[in-house]
């Protein structure tokens, strides 16, 4: 293994034993970009995260005071001899979804926040009643307000205190007595209660209560005007006095002899005097009960009923436009509906778009007059009465959707915040702003006005984030975008900009795989944003297997050389082109890379498939493509393009809505007769015609984030292995003694499952406001069973010893029983060997969890795979280049079967392996959403398009 020779200071670890990792001793050189790579399973993220990054969060929170932590739990020391030079840590793991539904761009990168500082500061504020100019009298405003007088001024101050009903003027004025206000302001004189006639003020209802006589100079040479103390004391008083209102009367000022005028501490209207609230962060959060919109309650958008659903515009009443009055179900609501539109002379046999406003109103809302017709929407109010039958749930979910609130605009704001402006323009019109329109409103306002009014660490919060997300190649993503509409590329992007947007320094970046679900045109921009961060001066880790990134590096280090048990090794340690040069599987792939055969074999496009029509979802420009059956179909794309769009929006979405009507036709006796077209207007009112669905009997779709994630799931008892393991255990001499059955070798049965942790075998510290820390149970030492269960063994391994096998070692050890090596079997090929029996599905990569459940099906009846359809959502993530290999081989064996395969991916070796692509683009966001190519492979390669311009470098034909 080469050396490393590079003197400069480094990040030492020596005698690293965590997980399979075999005492290593290796160095990451400071400042510097250094890559893990390996064949999965090989211990990167046992070193990257589980060693180093562990390490320096350990390290920096043993760095905080006693007192904090106090309220932090200790965290365990990797399993390491030594680590020397370590710096705090930060990693950034994979992410390609966001669950929440509040969840939007500007939420997940913290603008949102920093934005709604900045207006509360900044912002010009409105009347939300008339429109006008909302201020309060601040010392600085008053100042300018007397200085534009230009003279020398004589002031009295003073407050108007209105009796309370019930109050006598005799003890207002005892009380003003006592308080030390001895002196009226009465048309124009003072009036001293000491010397007065107090008789005669005791039929007033308010008294003008002076203050003080102060006076005031204006500004000398330009200086900036200034109350000085007296005046500034005066004010400050009457406010406390009047409930935040002072009055001022300039002596020898106007026509009068006096001008009068009036100073509020509280936001008030200029023009009509209403009230408003001092301006906080929190009105501009639609999140916050303070900003969010009554109606919607900061949504944006209100459930109802879609009428774009509801109507086929091109279409006539006679010729059924109105889409659920189609069915034999509701023939006697057509037919009153066209004999009230021949008795109000409404044309039933032009299209519905040619009927007028007032047409169209009446024929969906109903009329009140003489033939009082309830309109479509009273079909809607009758499966609402309806909604605890089946039937109707499903009739109502055909035709809802979310539209703009009305009362917000679609804003999600409440009131006060629509009428706050800065630079002209509202919190509400800033953030459906693209990234890279709002990243040019922002650094085109006036710093020197932003400095005066302390608002500059905001200001360059938000530019430095929308600047990170630009540099991402994210500037086309609005910020009122949904985190959840995102493809896996945006959210992987947007997820790093969050990270690589803070501006920090003399930090370790520990990144996984950072460019799972780019296209390799994105790539690029990606390593730019990580030099960037290098440059800041910065260390960076970055588990990868992309070879563009792992060219880039300064740094590289190969673990291998295969994963699991036969891992844990570093086996290249040093520069990038020795690696090329050395024997090792990620040297071998660089050097055979350009060796890649493309396909170039003709599909059939006559036979079946799925015919996709006129989509129109998100950013999709009218898309028309076909997906041939029983082959395997590549859909790809820039990031952003719209490939995750067309297969899981409106193809899988189809589908469900094609399997809802067939139970809706099941359900509903008198529908039995409806034509088959009605399924494929299901799919036109999702703006897309989808057919072809009877070629199939099932359509499983494998994202990244689909079922089985939870803390219990494990690849044990995600395959059929499990259930014969457990009636081996039971088998046993043992257990046959204590009766025990199969259920007792359940960690999720409370016969045999340890009580402490309920089968978990750890729990977890909550760390306030650092990531939670697992533990193992102190109970069972995190074995997950009861210490009897333990005493049964096979062939002298304990269920605890099976489930910690890696699945390569459990099939070795299962190789004579059949029931149970071949689902083993089976992960092994998809490469999945190295994971262990008792992992949890949670701590899977989104890759790694596909082809799990890949594996299960591969492990079933062939017969039942004949006409299935599995969509894929980029299975390599995670996966090595030698890797990749047996996941080809895997589609294979499924299209062999009959199946159809279906993936959206950005992996050119797994491209140039298809049968047929598909690519989306040009661009990505509105640049995208075309299809620019379909055919084989090896022609896109001849093509010039982002994918096909790649796949040319890569392969040949």
């Amino acid at each position: 293994m080469p050396k490393n020779q590079d003197v400069r200071p480094s990040i030492d670890l020596y005698g690293v034993r965590t997980n399979n990792l075999k005492n290593l001793d290796c160095h990451i050189p400071l400042r510097q970009m250094t890559v893990l790579t390996g064949v999965s399973g090989s211990g990167k993220s046992s070193l990257a995260f589980d060693t180093l990054y562990a390490e320096g969060q350990r390290r920096f929170l043993e760095s905080m005071s006693a007192y904090v932590r106090m309220f932090l739990n200790e965290m365990p020391k990797p399993p390491v001899d030594r680590v020397e030079h370590c710096l705090p840590a930060i990693a950034l793991r994979q992410q390609s979804s966001f669950d929440h539904a509040r969840s939007t761009v500007a939420t997940v990168t913290e603008t949102l926040t920093h934005v709604a500082q900045f207006f509360a500061n900044m912002g010009e504020q409105r009347c939300v009643a008339c429109g006008g100019a909302v201020g309060c009298d601040t010392p600085r405003v008053i100042a300018q307000r007397l200085d534009a007088y230009g003279v020398r001024l004589k002031i009295v101050v003073y407050v108007v205190l209105e009796l309370a009903p019930g109050e006598s003027a005799a003890s207002r004025l005892a009380a003003l007595a006592e308080g030390g206000y001895h002196r009226l302001w009465c048309g124009g004189e003072i009036v001293d209660l000491s010397q007065a006639d107090v008789e005669s003020l005791l039929d007033a209802k308010s008294f003008s209560v002076l203050v003080g006589r102060v006076t005031y100079s204006p500004a000398i040479d330009g200086a900036e005007p200034k109350l000085d103390e007296r005046l500034a004391e005066a004010i400050e008083e009457a406010y406390r006095l009047g409930a935040g209102v002072a009055h001022a009367d300039l002596l020898g000022v106007g026509s009068g002899g006096s001008t009068t005028l009036t100073f509020r501490k509280q936001m008030t209207c200029q023009n009509c005097g209403k009230e408003h609230p001092v301006l906080r962060a929190e009105y501009f959060d639609p999140n916050s009960t303070l900003g969010a919109c009554p109606q919607c309650t900061g949504f944006g958008s209100v459930s109802g009923i879609d009428w774009t659903r509801v109507i086929q515009p091109n279409l006539s009443i006679k010729d059924d436009a109105i889409i659920p009055f189609r069915t034999p179900s509701t023939a006697d609501r057509k037919a009153k509906l066209l004999s009230f539109c021949r008795l109000s002379k409404i044309p039933i046999d032009v299209p519905f778009s040619h009927l007028s406003p007032e047409q169209i109103e009446v024929i969906k809302f109903g009329s009140r007059g003489k033939m009082g017709f309830g309109g479509v929407i009273d079909y809607f109010k009758h499966l609402e009465s309806r909604s605890n039958k089946f039937t109707s749930r499903i009739q109502l979910a055909r035709f809802r959707g979310y539209y703009p609130c009305e009362k917000c605009g679609g804003t999600g704001m409440a009131s006060i915040a629509q009428n706050v402006f800065v630079a002209g323009k509202s919190i509400g019109e800033v953030f459906p702003m693209t990234v890279s329109e709002a990243l040019a409103f922002f650094e085109g306002i006036d710093r020197a006005a932003i400095e005066e009014r302390g608002s500059l660490t905001s200001w360059e919060e938000i530019c430095l984030r929308l600047r990170t997300m630009v540099d991402v190649g994210l500037g086309y993503l609005t910020l009122d975008r949904r985190s959840k509409t995102l493809s896996g590329g945006e959210a992987q992007r947007l997820y790093l900009s969050c990270g690589l947007g803070r501006g920090l320094s003399d930090t370790l970046y520990v990144l996984d795989e950072p460019t799972a679900g780019l296209h390799p045109q994105d790539t690029q921009k990606l390593v730019g944003v990580m030099k960037s961060l290098q440059a800041m001066g910065n260390t960076l880790v970055v588990v990868e297997h992309d070879t563009d990134v792992i060219e880039s590096a300064d740094h590289v280090i190969e673990l291998g050389p295969c994963g699991g048990e036969n891992g844990g090794h570093i086996i290249y340690e040093g520069d990038v082109d020795g690696l090329a040069a050395s024997d090792t599987p990620t040297g071998a792939m660089l050097r055979e890379r350009e060796r890649t055969a493309l396909k170039n074999e003709k599909v059939d496009l006559d036979g079946d498939g799925i015919s996709i029509s006129h989509a129109m979802m998100h950013n999709l420009k009218d898309v028309s493509v076909f997906i041939p059956a029983h082959c395997f179909v590549a859909c790809v794309g820039v990031s952003g393009s719209g490939k995750s769009t067309l297969i899981h929006d409106v193809l899988y979405q189809a589908w469900l809505m094609h399997k809802a009507q067939q139970s809706f036709d099941e359900c509903e006796a008198e529908m039995e007769s409806a034509e088959s077209e009605e399924i494929v207007e299901f799919g036109a009112m999702a703006n897309a015609t989808v057919t072809g669905f009877e070629a199939f009997s099932d359509v499983v779709i494998m994202d990244q984030m689909s079922g089985g994630r939870s803390t219990r799931a494990t690849v044990a008892t995600m395959t059929r292995a499990f259930t014969g393991i457990r009636e081996r255990f039971a088998e046993q001499p043992i257990a046959k003694q204590r009766h025990y059955t199969p259920g007792a070798f359940s960690y999720n049965s409370t016969l045999g499952r340890c009580k402490h942790c309920e089968g978990l075998g750890t729990y977890t510290i909550e760390m306030m406001f650092m990531n939670d820390i697992t533990m193992p149970c102190p109970e069972c030492d995190g074995k997950r069973y009861k210490s009897d269960v333990l005493e049964v063994t096979l062939d002298g391994k304990t269920i605890d010893d099976v489930l910690n096998f890696t699945v390569e070692e459990a099939a070795e050890f299962f190789r004579a029983d059949r029931s149970i090596y071949r689902p083993l079997k089976t992960l092994c090929d998809v490469g999945l060997g190295y994971i262990r029996l008792g992992q949890s599905t949670s701590t899977l990569s989104g890759g790694e969890f596909q082809r799990l459940k890949l594996a299960t099906y591969l492990d079933t009846d062939s017969r039942s795979l004949a006409h299935t359809l599995f969509i894929f959502d980029e299975p390599t993530v995670g996966l090595h280049m030698q890797d990749v290999a047996c996941l080809l081989v895997a589609f294979d064996k499924l299209i062999a079967q009959g199946a159809s395969v279906v993936v959206v991916e950005h992996n050119l070796d797994l491209i140039a392996h298809a049968d047929y692509v598909v690519e989306m683009g040009p661009g990505g966001g509105p640049d995208g959403g075309n299809v620019v190519y379909v055919g084989t492979p090896a022609k896109l390669a001849r093509t010039d398009t982002p994918t096909g311009r790649a796949l040319a470098a890569h392969g040949r034909p």
